[in-house]
């Protein structure tokens, strides 16, 4: 994209259908079924929640550490494994807001994403507030 126009073009991609073909057909060459459906997807057993414990707002996201906490989590050879996120940059978040969640179908590897979660201070950056397990 040229510069300054990156946004425009990601919306014109989403609008017309071409990501969600593109998602479509990297589903398919992974050996998945293209014609799944978010609700059709099984999430593993093991779960964490983060929470804000109070106001703020989001202020960074880090793709790079979603990453690294989704394959601690048993990503791309467990399918029922992963990230969810629930709010985007720029959120205002309320006290209690339910802001990430990681799955897995092992306890070892959820814990493991955890200590990742943890140990960096999550890939989710809030200005004004902080966010808590439960």
């Amino acid at each position: 994209a040229t510069k300054g126009k990156g946004q425009e073009m990601a919306k014109e991609l989403l609008k017309s259908g071409k990501a969600y073909e593109k998602m479509k057909r990297i589903i398919e060459i992974q050996g998945g079924n293209p014609e799944i459906k978010p609700d059709d997807i099984n999430m593993g057993p093991h779960v964490k929640e983060f929470c804000a414990i109070k106001e703020g707002h989001i202020t960074e996201v880090s793709n790079a550490l979603i990453n690294q906490i989704a394959k601690a989590a048993g990503c791309p050879n467990s399918k029922n494994s992963g990230v969810e996120i629930f709010k985007k940059q720029g959120a205002r978040i309320k006290e209690g807001d339910l802001i990430f969640k990681i799955y897995s179908d092992s306890p070892t590897k959820l814990k493991r994403a955890e200590k990742i979660y943890n140990s960096t201070g999550g890939p989710i950056v809030f200005g004004g507030m902080m966010i808590s397990r439960i």
